[in-house]
């Protein structure tokens, strides 16, 4: 590290994840690399409190880190190195503390009070409340932010951030069981929301998304992640058939309420490029019917049990720019069906069979 200090004062972007790099280190990358503007530091075990002092105490830290990306497993790392962190470095403004065990609130609120954070990705935090979501809410910045299994943060909090967080575009509140129909309500009034992703939120159902979709948010979603929520079913793409125009993406992975009608509406959703519908209950109808979409490109049908080689012959004979296809697991196959999809299909470039029961 002392080499690069030294010799490439000029350097924007360094990566020495997973390295054994020490707090030492962190002096001379504070010392010597006053332009950078990405670092990152994930899974240095050997990085403590003191490396994130010294990088807050650097000649560049007013202007250093437009993207810093940390993320931590050691418990070498606490609040108090963060605090020194943005205290020193005022311009952070996109941060990932993934899988930071001791992270609490009161470093969030450190981080909100001393930069003007946009981007931040709090992935296996789970000790984080309502209270680090509301003071992220009223910095009125931020415009992406990431959570996952976090059994705190509730409806109360996604509230806040719907009312405040007007710049908000992409969202990701997966498997957060206390958040509920309330929160994609909240969400709705977001008006410049494209990405949301809500999987494994177990306790939305038909009516949450209804709310989502008839707000200012709902043709402007382009991107939407519903995967294992058990209590969607059909009405909910009904919903999203008849509001979201603009929809690129759309996961429904293992949502056991959703039947074949559902699927077949699908296939009349015109905007829809990427659609993942793992585990649901389609078979050769549905997937007929899906054909009827020829502008997909990847489609995900893992698990689908009831295809038949008929359902993949009309589906590939109308899908035949698709590039993308996993037919994981669908145990009804023959290689009569995978030949007609290699006539068909000319532009495929990746194909998943995996369990299927092939022969030659």
């Amino acid at each position: 590290m002392k080499l690069i200090s030294e010799g490439c004062s000029s350097l924007l972007y360094l990566n020495v994840s997973y390295t054994s790099i020490t707090d030492g280190s962190c002096r001379l990358i504070a010392k010597g690399l006053m332009n950078l503007s990405f670092l990152s530091l994930a899974y240095c075990l050997k990085v403590t409190d003191k490396g994130l002092e010294y990088l807050g105490n650097g000649k560049g830290a007013k202007r250093m880190f437009t993207w810093t990306f940390l993320d931590a497993t050691s418990q070498s790392l606490t609040t108090m190195g963060l605090k020194s962190l943005v205290t020193g470095c005022t311009g952070l403004k996109n941060l990932v503390f993934n899988d930071f065990p001791t992270l609490d609130d009161n470093g969030i609120q450190e981080v909100t009070k001393k930069t003007k954070v946009q981007e931040l990705s709090l992935l296996g935090t789970q000790f984080l409340t309502d209270d680090s979501f509301k003071s992220l809410a009223n910095t009125k910045s931020l415009r992406r932010l990431r959570v996952e299994a976090n059994q705190l943060i509730s409806d109360t909090a996604v509230k806040l951030i719907g009312k405040l967080s007007s710049e908000l575009t992409h969202l990701y509140i997966s498997d957060c069981q206390r958040i509920t129909d309330h929160s994609l309500k909240a969400l709705a009034s977001c008006r410049n929301l494209t990405v949301l992703n809500v999987a494994d939120c177990v306790r939305i159902t038909d009516t949450g998304v209804r709310y989502l979709v008839d707000g200012p948010s709902g043709p402007k979603l382009r991107e939407l992640n519903i995967t294992n929520c058990i209590r969607v079913g059909d009405i909910a793409l009904v919903n999203i058939h008849k509001r979201c125009h603009s929809l690129a993406y759309l996961s429904v992975c293992f949502c056991e309420h959703i039947s074949e009608a559902g699927i077949e509406l699908l296939g009349q959703t015109h905007s829809l490029v990427s659609l993942d519908i793992s585990g649901c209950a389609c078979g050769d109808q549905g997937l007929s019917a899906l054909g009827n979409n020829t502008r997909f490109k990847d489609v995900t049908l893992a698990e689908c049990h009831k295809i038949t080689d008929l359902g993949l012959q009309k589906f590939a004979q109308q899908c035949k720019d698709v590039n993308r296809l996993s037919l994981a697991h669908c145990k009804n196959l023959t290689d009569g069906a995978i030949k007609n999809l290699a006539f068909c299909c000319r532009l495929l470039n990746v194909l998943d069979l995996a369990g299927c029961k092939l022969q030659s």
